[in-house]
């Protein structure tokens, strides 16, 4: 099958659109088991292609959903973890974060990483 879109660089500048549902929202934080990935890596959204609004409306309830963002290059300058383009068909915005451990002491250190470097986009009580 042909990809729909191609695969890009993702710049530094660049940032990653990162859904986290009220369930990983506790005592007003993030909890770091938020950071998780699901096959090749943690799914995002680049904002090249796609408003933070429209990340969250992706979301099955966006209700019960926020919004926070990733720089593509903080994450490649703090941390072993890349960032891939990763465009699928009925998301030209889909892109990856590479690299957090499944198990052991380094993925709690990487998913505390990944909550220090987050900033907010749509907060729960913004949507």
């Amino acid at each position: 099958m042909t990809d729909i879109f191609p695969k890009e660089d993702i710049p530094n500048e660049s940032f990653l659109f990162y859904r986290v549902h009220k369930n990983d929202y506790v005592d007003g934080q993030i909890i770091p088991g938020a950071f998780k990935s699901r096959g090749d890596g943690m799914s995002t959204d680049w904002d090249k292609y796609i408003t933070s609004l429209d990340s969250l409306m992706l979301a099955k309830d966006p209700s019960k959903n926020a919004i926070i963002k990733f720089s593509a290059g903080v994450i490649r300058s703090e941390s072993s973890m890349s960032v891939e383009h990763d465009p699928i068909e009925t998301n030209r915005a889909h892109s990856l974060i590479i690299g957090i451990p499944e198990k052991g002491d380094l993925k709690v250190k990487v998913r505390v990483l990944l909550k220090r470097l987050f900033e907010w986009e749509i907060n729960f009580k913004d949507n």
